[in-house]
């Protein structure tokens, strides 16, 4: 699941060779539908396969399996993040929670540490 992820972060490159045109990959993850709209809901829209983020997120997307496998791809912090579980609730709500939690905690602990790391060259 990493792999396909990171085969998608890469707009269909792997291990420097092309496998899938990059702009198959970029409409694929572009809104084909919109997403399902009320109080609470997670996604923004949902392309080829993929459930789209809203505008917080920056572009990134989710691959959503079958009882809570989720491929979280972010390209503005160049992240990908899986996750193997069980559904922990018959309810939606905690997804919304989980992926606040990667935006903010995970992607924002990579910006930071690019940010502490960062020179200034004049």
């Amino acid at each position: 699941m990493l792999k396909f992820g990171q085969f998608y972060l890469n707009r269909g490159r792997w291990a420097g060779e092309k496998l899938l045109p990059w702009q198959w990959v970029d409409e694929s993850t572009r809104p084909g539908l919109a997403g399902p709209r009320g109080r609470g809901r997670i996604y923004g829209g949902y392309g080829y396969l993929w459930w789209l983020r809203g505008p917080r997120e920056r572009g990134a997307y989710i691959a959503s399996g079958y009882g809570g496998q989720y491929i979280y791809v972010s390209p503005a912090e160049d992240l990908v993040v899986v996750i193997i579980s069980t559904e922990v609730s018959k309810g939606r709500g905690w997804r919304g929670e989980l992926f606040g939690m990667i935006r903010d905690g995970v992607a924002g602990s990579v910006i930071d540490r690019y940010a502490r790391s960062a020179r200034v060259v004049n």
